[in-house]
């Protein structure tokens, strides 16, 4: 029996609840994300993180339009060039640089409800979508200066085009997805493993065998436009893809001692097993990234809501034909999975893996609402999980904001000359008083350092190796945390023990 409301503006006819909820799946998961942007606005954090590099590069482009890349972040230019437009236009602030990222999200989750709408319907496509914006993967990256989200908006603007093409036979939409594909590439060349999984599913098809062509005809046009670019400008259509495979090259604290970075990383046992393991699990080097991976705490919950409704319901999965959809899809991810950890050799970390982690929002949205309305309580249950996860890990956001107002004013008032610390001039290079200094090290003329660590002053200096300095200068950064978030961490639910940091101003003893 459907449940529906009388507005007391409509005395004709009852509207059904679901109708409200589900009326617009793509305004409302877009809706959700927004809010959770607003608890905590950081578009940029720096420190030891990627975005740093790509706001150098992003910094290149605004200054001179285009800059031949120096390494594998300078490269990917559907992140770069955009943000680079943004700070010409707008000058450097988090506001502005948040505008590239968002604008790919929001694209993401639009091309993504839009697709799981069109293959399984409304209700589906609300809970799958609110299950992508819920897994901290995804949604800590929302406004980030980073390459993950382009990355995943190109694959899912392609599997758009081809989910078209099939409905309207048009190949001009299959060469775009092909098109689409290409610039995923360009995002990301480990997205090439994504090509022949592509193309072994069209083959399987009979009817799309066809379009095999014209898909990497597709693939080659911006892969090709890039090489006559590098070629025109650098004397080198290669050059991108070498820089992209001396990244492995690279000295990495997330490989154990030991691994030799000469060698390449493909099909490399060396790298596959010499990755840190994230979470701490080590049984044997084929299965260790797997292992780490599904217990990450920023995908874990959304790996478990969408294997449990699977299971709930797997004579789906062999009986109906959304079902045996969703099984092929299943398969390409292994494949995707397989080609990424064994083939590539990438660092097993979550944000690498957004396309799969994808698929089990879609199997959680199609079967938590095929599931209704016999399983209503479980299904809401998992809901407010997945959004109280999303919820405390945006307010739990890194924020170095309060930081950035401060240090001008104590640049300011310091005596003698003021230097700081790398790692903090990167935090802090959005400060223009900050980026003016000097960065510290061995031989550089300082009497004061500025320097961002945790917990307190002594144990920050000690860290980066300042232990004849101490603090002229000091304040220490914590939020006071509602009651709900304090019981939470209490708990150990969702939140672990809370950021502290400091702001310290040295000097030597």
């Amino acid at each position: 029996m459907t449940r529906s409301i009388s507005l007391p503006f409509s005395g004709r006819r009852p509207v059904d609840w679901r109708v409200l909820v589900t009326a617009s799946p793509v305004a409302t998961v877009v809706l959700f994300a927004l809010l959770l942007l607003a608890i905590v606005p950081v578009a940029y954090l720096g420190g030891d993180g990627d975005d740093y590099h790509y706001l150098l590069a992003a910094r290149c482009v605004a200054d001179h339009g285009f800059c031949l890349p120096v390494d594998h972040w300078w490269r990917r230019y559907p992140i770069v060039f955009p943000t680079g437009i943004s700070l010409a236009l707008f000058g450097e602030s988090q506001a502005s640089l948040s505008i590239a990222p968002l604008a790919y999200s929001l694209s993401a989750i639009a091309l993504f409800v839009t697709l799981v709408q069109r293959q399984f319907g409304r209700v589906e496509a609300l809970l799958a979508g609110l299950a992508l914006v819920c897994t901290p993967a995804f949604a800590m990256r929302l406004p980030e200066v980073n390459i993950d989200i382009p990355e995943l908006t190109f694959v899912l603007a392609a599997l758009l085009c081809l989910q078209s093409a099939s409905a309207s036979g048009k190949r001009r939409l299959v060469v775009l997805a092909g098109g689409m594909l290409g610039l995923a590439i360009q995002a990301r060349p480990t997205s090439l493993v994504m090509v022949p999984i592509v193309v072994i599913g069209l083959v399987a098809m009979k009817q799309w065998r066809g379009w095999t062509l014209p898909l990497i005809a597709g693939v080659l046009i911006p892969n090709l436009g890039e090489a006559i670019l590098y070629w025109l400008s650098a004397g080198d259509p290669l050059l991108p893809w070498r820089l992209s495979l001396a990244h492995s090259h690279m000295p990495s604290s997330d490989l154990l001692p030991g691994v030799d970075t000469s060698r390449s990383p493909l099909f490399n046992p060396n790298f596959i097993g010499g990755w840190l393991h994230a979470n701490g699990i080590s049984v044997h080097w084929t299965i260790d990234g797997l292992l780490n991976l599904v217990v990450d705490p920023s995908i874990a919950l959304t790996l478990a809501c969408g294997t449990l409704f699977a299971v709930l319901n797997w004579r789906a999965l062999i009986g109906e034909q959304d079902g045996k959809l969703l099984l092929a899809l299943a398969v390409g991810a292994a494949l995707l999975f397989g080609g990424l950890t064994y083939g590539f050799a990438i660092a097993p970390r979550p944000r690498m893996y957004l396309a799969i982690i994808a698929l089990f929002c879609v199997y959680f949205g199609v079967f938590a609402a095929r599931g209704l309305p016999a399983r209503t309580l479980l299904v809401s249950v998992a809901a407010l999980l997945l959004i109280g996860k999303a919820l405390s890990v945006a307010y739990d956001r890194a924020d170095l904001r309060a930081e950035a107002m401060i240090a001008p004013a104590w640049i300011a008032a310091a005596q003698g000359i003021v230097a700081v610390a790398p790692r903090t001039g990167r935090f802090l290079t959005l400060v223009p008083e900050v980026e003016a200094l000097p960065r510290y090290a061995p031989g550089v003329a300082a009497d004061r350092i500025l320097l961002i660590g945790e917990n307190d002053c002594r144990h920050a200096a000690d860290d980066v190796g300042l232990r004849d300095w101490r603090a002229e200068r000091a304040a220490t950064f914590r939020r006071r945390d509602p009651m709900i978030i304090a019981a939470l961490r209490r708990d150990g639910l969702f939140l672990g023990p809370p950021l502290i940091t400091v702001m310290c101003l040295l000097r030597r003893d």
